[in-house]
């Protein structure tokens, strides 16, 4: 016996689907016996390949119906569904990006995952925000002209970096600094686990330290309370004391880097 076969046309009327179905649970899913079978039944038809009847038994399993129509209306409204969905939620990113997972999913009623995988294919990530310092309107132009002097510096002395004494203080404190993000404990229960920071009493310790031709210049332990005459004292004893330690002629030759600290630009340190 000669098949003709052919693929799912949408001239099908629903008893040659229904026939197919029939066959098919026949055959027991098994399409390549289902073709034969279908092909025994109704000699005088067309005979649909193995793909057309799973397909067929898989459409009417998931919508209910035969309607090749129905079912790509309903896909296109699911797609226009999950793209309406998509665009609020980019939308709502936009207007809020400091807002979390959670908060954007109470917002708008939707899952946390499909939230998640919504700005991820929009390959949008959960940037960390920095701290940096607070800049006063003229701050901006004050930098700028550093730096072009700095540029202006290094390019008629390529050794002028390393001329230069970098400095900055640090202030330490009982409690250290804890980043809870970092911090965590891998176990099958959660252990409760808790680490003090904040003490009823606390002290801390001011250090300096300086960087001079790639050295390390310190540590030097400042006092807790630091004022222009304290730190013009360090800069006459223990720091005096360590310049003594360097040639004359690279002495001569350097610079002393130092932060807005107000005590670096008292009068009585400046002069």
């Amino acid at each position: 016996m000669n098949f003709v076969f052919c693929n799912m046309p949408r001239t099908y009327s629903n008893s040659e689907y229904a026939d197919m179905v029939f066959v098919y649970g026949f055959c027991n899913g098994n399409a390549l016996k289902a073709v034969r079978e279908y092909a025994r039944r109704f000699p005088n038809r067309r005979v649909p390949n193995r793909r057309v009847f799973m397909l067929t038994f898989n459409r009417l399993r998931e919508t209910g119906s035969f309607s090749i129509r129905q079912e790509n209306n309903r896909f296109q409204a699911a797609l226009r569904r999950d793209l309406q969905v998509g665009n609020r939620i980019l939308q709502h990113f936009d207007n809020h990006p400091e807002t979390s997972v959670r908060n954007a999913s109470a917002v708008l009623g939707v899952s946390p995952q499909t939230i998640w995988r919504t700005v991820k294919g929009d390959n949008r990530y959960p940037y960390h925000i920095q701290k940096v310092q607070n800049l006063l309107p003229q701050d901006h132009w004050n930098r700028l002209n550093f730096c072009n002097w700095y540029f202006e510096q290094c390019h008629n002395d390529i050794l002028f970096p390393s001329k230069i004494m970098w400095s900055d203080e640090a202030t330490f404190t009982r409690g250290g600094i804890i980043n809870q993000r970092n911090y965590h404990i891998w176990a099958q229960l959660n252990p409760r686990s808790v680490r003090e920071y904040k003490f009823q009493h606390e002290f801390s310790v001011n250090v300096w330290l300086g960087i001079w031709n790639n050295v390390l210049v310190g540590p030097f332990f400042l006092p807790a309370k630091l004022n222009g005459d304290r730190f013009l004292n360090f800069l006459e004893n223990e720091f005096s004391d360590y310049l003594e330690n360097i040639p004359l002629q690279q002495r001569t030759e350097m610079w002393f880097q130092l932060d807005g600290c107000r005590a670096h630009y008292s009068r009585v340190a400046r002069t």
